[in-house]
């Protein structure tokens, strides 16, 4: 095992911009649904020892955050709301002060649910720096949310909404679960109408999936529930998407909707191939190395990180190479998700195949081509999203190993 103080060896002598994720992998209570790396929080000491662990981590990653500038922070999780503002101020002082450049205008988002937040919290969040908060409310009827195993109420979720606004967030995201079991599955409708009048910047809206390990997929695995079927998903997917539209959010991302000027920067990041940071347990990072880049994943028990950062050892548990020629693969499978579009001239030898292919998609409803500045540009309809896992896998062999390839 590595010494903790040399985890970001391979971050090579310039990182440039960089986002930071820090995961908190507690909440109150386990969602039916849910799959992530999270658990249950079994008492106030336990989170203590947990954040000791990310401000080392922090702490372990100065060389590599001295060469860079900092675009977003991002705390998800889990339930980073029950974490006090303290601490999350805390968090990104030290954050501050490793970092080459912490602008005053890079986006700092908060992922909250709505029972753990209130208007002191909130203005205690927003004086910590946090200035973009993303509210778990998944459903504005109640019977939906029990339904999810959600721990709050319609009622609360529009509270939050309102004390956010009080308390000064002015970059404000909903998330929104679709397409449930009956007899919610035509819930959606009046989610969005009462999303769009609360007038958030930012919604992000997920067709409800089957993953495992969660309840849901146990129920599913043993018939006593069941989701709609994959036509349902999809009529309820492009409803969503010309709903939206239609209120003036634009469709950038599979399920993320944006009003003008208000993508999230930090996610943004991810699509586009930037380099980011991951801290704390289950978390991912992304950097640049000589010659391509590295994909690390931290230890995903919060128990064995803390015990391993407290020893003075990396709490990374694996790294994958990426050569050029994946990299690429993966820089087209992220843009096939994303409004902006494919241009086949990006991707050198296999830009032919590539336009081939994508014309295919047109013909199919899949994408609307357009040029601009002489060069063709491939745009997902709403049907491309839905599909756009599919299409990337379609389209992964046409890229060649050839040390000529690389990510634009």
């Amino acid at each position: 095992m590595v010494n903790l103080a040399g985890m970001e060896a391979s971050a090579g002598s310039n990182t440039g911009e960089l986002g930071v994720y820090l995961h908190v992998p507690f909440c109150r209570g386990k969602c039916d649904y849910c799959a992530f790396p999270s658990r249950p929080i079994a008492g106030r000491d336990e989170l203590d020892r947990y954040l000791e662990a990310l401000a080392a981590e922090i702490d372990a990653a100065r060389a590599l955050l001295s060469r860079a500038r900092l675009h977003s922070v991002y705390f998800g999780g889990g339930t980073p709301s029950l974490v006090p503002p303290s601490e999350i101020a805390s968090l990104l002082g030290s954050l501050r002060q490793a970092a080459a450049e912490f602008p005053g205008e890079a986006e700092v988002t908060l992922e909250a649910n709505p029972e753990s937040v209130g208007l002191k919290s909130l203005e205690a969040l927003r004086r910590a720096g946090v200035n973009r908060l993303s509210l778990g409310v998944q459903s504005f009827e109640d019977g939906a949310l029990r339904s999810l195993g959600r721990p709050h109420d319609a009622a609360s979720a529009e509270r939050a909404i309102v004390a956010a606004r009080r308390a000064g967030f002015h970059n404000l995201s909903l998330d929104l679960i679709v397409a449930l079991e009956d007899p919610w599955t035509d819930s959606f409708e009046d989610d969005l109408g009462r999303a769009v009048a609360l007038a958030p910047e930012h919604l992000s809206v997920y067709l409800l999936s089957v993953d495992a390990p969660s309840v849901l997929a146990r129920a599913t695995a043993a018939g006593t529930r069941a989701l709609p079927c994959d036509e349902r998903r999809s009529d309820i997917f492009e409803r969503c998407s010309a709903v939206l539209r239609a209120a003036g959010y634009e469709h950038y991302e599979v399920s993320s909707f944006a009003r003008p000027g208000w993508r999230a920067v930090h996610n943004c990041g991810y699509w586009e191939g930037r380099a980011y940071l991951g801290l704390g347990a289950a978390a991912h990072s992304f950097l640049p190395e000589p010659g391509g880049v590295v994909r690390r994943f931290n230890i995903a028990d919060p128990d064995e990180y803390v015990a391993r950062v407290g020893q003075a050892l990396s709490p990374v548990e694996s790294a994958e190479h990426l050569s050029p020629a994946v990299h690429l693969r993966e820089r087209l499978m992220l843009t096939l998700r994303r409004s902006d579009g494919v241009v086949p001239a990006d991707y050198g030898e296999a830009a032919e195949a590539l336009a081939t292919k994508l014309e295919r998609g047109v013909a199919r409803g899949l994408f609307v081509r357009s040029r601009e500045s002489g060069r063709a540009r491939y745009r997902p309809t709403a049907k491309g999203f839905l599909l756009a896992d599919g299409i990337a896998l379609d389209l992964w062999d046409l890229i060649p190993d050839s040390p000529s390839n690389r990510a634009p």
